[in-house]
Order: structure tokens, then sequence, then C-alpha cells
């Protein structure tokens, strides 16, 4: 099957691969140098999603591995179209079934050996574990992606770290009674650090070096939990919604990070090309902000005056996840990695969705829906709905060109 596919596909990898080199912007950098040796397998659990497509479709264009990707058969955005083709999909639902229900899985891991490992898509403990049984003496390197909610549930020394959560700050309290009380509250992310808990238990028993990731909340293009793009829209149309964006009054003090999906990849090809392994890293943009702040600057980016909300009764918010503040980088940083520019990510990510406003209909359409169910009111709903079908049949250069001449902030 991969051969018939690298015969449809050889041209196409070809020119996509010489694009790559020839037009690289900051959202598609040049793969590491310890990555080129040639048609190794990379194993993806989850390359279809938000963060997963971007780093399969890093992989893509580069054309170096055979890559194998693991989802329940969901497809976002354009990810039908620009990762589908270009890997082998295995249909496997690992939250929800045991692995010996997937055959398929079973039978790639049984005869194949993976460079690289990358999980995207691991939330219970209990999925992890079975994977790492799997794939023990089956890989170089486990990649997990964890979350900056694992510093929910473990003591709190923001204080020791002027405010910022440190890597060595995932320590669980040591009273039972407190440790279920923060597990309770955060479900997910003791689930995220009970992952963590079992790749260090793995590899301290002889299973495979693992490298893992603690992500704030992401931001970029593509994003299929569509919580930016609901941030953008709202902006966006501001004029015509009119009604002030919510800002929670427990978030309107609290900075927070956040971090790009761009810089995602560009972290976990930075630190395989180090070496590094066995090993925790947070990752961020070097900005801090609260709320108000972020969204601020998203309407300075937009050209869109604002106001905001901070006593509204039922406040619809998307950011932020966490309550604990913002990740200490410097770790990563000291390592030699650079986070983009928050104003630079800001730019690409708001062209990717004034363009994605015409080309992705569906994902779209569920920002709407958001926006109608949430902020604008049943009465106005039908009015809303009506505006937007107009603005999305004019000519694309129309709407956002009359936007552009708004004053900036």
């Amino acid at each position: 099957m991969i051969l018939i596919r690298e015969s449809i596909h050889l041209l196409i990898l070809f020119v996509l691969s010489f694009l790559a080199e020839t037009t690289m912007t900051s959202e598609e950098e040049p793969m590491s140098s310890v990555l080129l040796n040639p048609r190794e397998k990379v194993l993806v659990f989850g390359g279809n999603g938000f963060i997963g497509s971007t780093l399969v479709h890093n992989l893509i264009l580069r054309n170096e591995f055979d890559i194998f990707l693991v989802s329940r058969g969901n497809w976002y955005f354009d990810s039908e179209e620009r990762i589908k083709p270009f890997v082998e999909h295995i249909v496997c639902d690992r939250e929800n079934s045991d692995l010996d229900f997937c055959s398929d899985l079973m039978s790639l891991v049984k005869e194949n050996y993976f460079k690289f490992v990358f999980d995207f898509s691991t939330y219970k403990p209990e999925v992890l574990h079975e994977s790492l049984e799997l794939l023990n003496n089956k890989t170089d390197l486990y990649v997990y992606i964890s979350s900056d909610s694992i510093y929910e549930v473990c003591e709190e020394r923001r204080d020791l770290n002027n405010g910022f959560s440190r890597e060595s700050d995932a320590v669980r309290p040591e009273t039972e009674v407190e440790r279920d009380r923060l597990n309770d509250l955060d479900e997910y992310g003791n689930e995220k650090l009970e992952g963590e808990e079992v790749l260090v238990a793995n590899r301290m028993a002889g299973g495979c070096p693992y490298l893992i990731l603690r992500l704030p909340d992401v931001i970029g293009q593509r994003d299929n939990t569509e919580r930016i793009w609901t941030y953008i829209m709202w902006i966006q149309f501001y004029d015509f919604i009119k009604v002030p964006i919510f800002v929670p009054k427990h978030v309107q003090n609290l900075k927070t990070s956040y971090v790009y999906v761009n810089d995602v990849v560009r972290a976990i090809f930075h630190l395989i090309d180090k070496g590094i392994q066995d090993d925790v890293f947070n990752i961020a943009f070097d900005t801090v902000l609260t709320l108000q702040e972020f969204l601020h600057s998203l309407s300075v980016e937009i050209r869109q005056n604002v106001e905001f909300d901070f006593t509204a009764a039922e406040s619809f918010n998307l950011f932020p996840s966490v309550s604990r503040g913002a990740v200490d980088i410097n770790k990563l940083k000291n390592s030699g990695f650079i986070p983009t520019d928050f104003n630079l990510a800001l730019h690409e990510i708001v062209d990717y969705y004034k363009e994605a406003f015409y080309t992705q209909e569906s994902e779209r359409d569920d920002v709407v829906h958001q926006l109608t169910k949430y902020v604008i009111g049943r009465d106005r709903k039908g009015e809303f709905l009506n505006y937007i079908d107009t603005i999305s049949k004019q000519p694309r250069v129309q709407y956002f060109a009359d936007s552009e001449k708004r004053t900036e902030l």
C-alpha cells in the first residue's frame, strides 16, 4: 500500500518539497537535520486535528518519512485534502476500545519500527499505558503532548517563581485529601499528569525514551476547537453584533500563557535535533496576558474597536483554561529555542481566518452557531445569519478591504 501511494503522489510530493524549501514562512520552517534519514517511519496518534495536523503537514512537505496516522477517522478543516492522501491512515478509537480491537494498528506495530511516535490524542493514563506496552522497543522516542493544566492539580509554587509555573513545580500535594480535592476540580489536568507519570514509570522500568511538552492555551490556524475563530468573528463583526466581549471577574486580572501552534511543532523538532530525551518542557510565547489584553491585541490586529463587559452574570469565555497563571519557558529558551513574536503570530492567524471565512464553510457555520447560541439574542439570530450569508457571497476583497479602512486603535 505504501509503495502504491508513493508512486501516485511522487510528483506532488516533489513539488511540495521544492516549494517548502523555496517559500518557507514562519508557519512552515524547515525540519531539523536529525530527521533526514530517508524513509524511516513515524507514527502519529491524532494527526488529523489542530496541533497534530500541523506537525504532519510539516512532515509531508519534507517527504522524508513514511507517515502512519492513527485517529477515529474525522477530518477537520482541509485536512482531508491536505493530510489524508499523503499518509497511511489507521482508524482506531483508543479512548473507547481496547487496542486488541484495532487489528490494523496491532499488525502495523508488529511489523514495523518507528523512529518517532507523536501522541497528540491521549487523555487517559490507561490508554497511554496500553499504547506504551505495544510500542516499547518499537521506537526511538515517544513524544507526548501534555498541558499546563497539570499545574492545577499540584502544590502551588508560583510565589517562588515570580508568578510563573516551572517544570519542577509538577509535584502533587502530600495529603490525599488535598490531592483528591484538586483532582476533582480539574479532571483533565489530573489525567494529563497521570499520563506523564505513566511515561516516567515506563522509562524507569526499561521502556522507551520520552519527551513531554506542556502546552498552555494553543492558538493558530485550523483550530477545530474554534475558540480563537469565535473571538475573531465576534470582533470582526462587532459593529453588527453590538455585544461587549465578556471578561469574567475571576480572570479579569489573571495573566496566563498562550502558545502558537507552529511553535509547538518547531519546538518538537528543535528538541529532537538537540538529542534531548527523558525530559519535560513548558512552551509558550514570551508575552503573558490577561484575557482583556489578549482580546485587545486581537482587536488591534483586526482594526476594530470593541468594548468589554466585566459584569455579565453568565459570561461566555473561551480563554483562559487555567487559574494558576502563566508558565515559565526559560528552560526551553536556554536550549536555544526562540518563540515566535506574539503580534506576528496574531497577524498570521487573522489572515488565515479571513480566508477561511470563504473557504471553510462548515467550520465557519460552527462558529456562527456559537455566537448565536451564547452571544447574540434569539431575536437577532435570523438577522445575523442573513448578514453572514450576505457577506460570504460578496467578493472576498470587498468586505475585508472596507474593514482595513477602519481607524487603528
